[in-house]
């Protein structure tokens, strides 16, 4: 069975390289999967990593205190639950579950310890079809535990050295959920879940937007989504149950609304209406903040 590994920044990817190589030890039936290392050289890791969110059922996200509100591990806990008998684990490094505030907090938090990780071992044992007897995991757990515990406490940076912030950036999460958009046209018929996958990615948006308090990283994200806004107008075009229509182009219109929030009101009614009957100048009422040049 599949397991997603969820980090952003380079102390959460240390982490999640270790729990990748540990996992199969003590359930070998698992199949961990960790974007750096997984994807092969010249695949789009766009494409890959949303193929392995939709077939994955449960998660882990390692969670550090430089990380608690990147859009990145949001958007990526948002697109693993998006089934109600999918899981989530969040693990936490150096924090406490008083230290989570947002959307994770829907989610059964641990605290990586040796209570704490057994209890995210027995939740993804309990998804398994042929699942490990109790005791079994219990022996399993306990003879490679100080094993985890020793190559994480490796990883954990030194006190005063530098953080380093993830080289994953807002905009590439706005990308993701554009490919999806492209990979849901002519080639693939439009289905009930794909429209709720994007429903729930712009819901995911919304929530992690109230979360960007830099000006510049805010602007670079509502530059990108006002790129998905003809995007997104093509795809509700092609969706035949009008209330399916209008629930998308209002999620839309949410993370517009957001994002935008401080630089002037977005007539959200209008813009969904547009969304649905194609016309020009989608986003009629915000003022338009200058786009980048992509080409310099």
């Amino acid at each position: 069975m599949n397991v997603f590994i969820s980090w952003s920044g380079e102390e959460s990817k240390a982490y999640a390289e270790a729990i990748r190589q540990w996992l199969p030890n003590v359930i070998q039936t698992l199949e961990p999967f960790y974007s750096s290392e997984d994807i092969k050289a010249g695949m789009r890791w766009s494409n890959e990593i949303a193929e392995k969110l939709q077939e994955t059922k449960i998660g882990i996200l390692c969670l550090t205190k430089d990380n608690l509100n990147a859009p990145w591990l949001m958007f990526e806990a948002g697109a693993l639950s998006k089934q109600l008998e999918s899981r989530v684990c969040p693990v936490l490094f150096g924090l406490k579950p008083t230290d989570v505030q947002g959307p994770l907090i829907q989610f059964q938090i641990n605290e990586f310890n040796a209570e704490g990780f057994y209890n995210v071992l027995v939740s993804i044992n309990e998804q398994l079809p042929d699942s490990l007897a109790t005791e079994t995991l219990r022996d399993a757990f306990q003879n490679w535990w100080p094993e985890i515990n020793t190559n994480i406490s490796k990883a954990i940076p030194k006190e005063g050295s530098p953080s380093i912030k993830s080289t994953r950036t807002e905009r590439d999460l706005i990308e993701e959920i554009l490919i999806r958009i492209r990979n849901s046209t002519v080639e693939h018929p439009i289905n009930t879940d794909m429209i709720k996958m994007l429903i729930h990615c712009y819901g995911c948006l919304t929530d992690t937007a109230r979360y960007i308090k830099d000006d510049k990283k805010r602007d670079a994200v509502a530059h990108a989504l006002w790129d998905l806004q003809y995007p997104t107008q093509h795809f509700i075009t092609r969706i035949s149950d009008t209330d399916k229509r209008y629930k998308l182009a209002r999620a839309y219109a949410d993370a517009v609304s957001m994002l935008f929030q401080g630089n002037g009101d977005v007539d959200k009614e209008k813009l969904i209406r547009n969304l649905m009957q194609p016309s020009h100048g989608l986003i009629t009422t915000a003022p338009v903040i200058p786009k980048t040049d992509h080409s310099k």
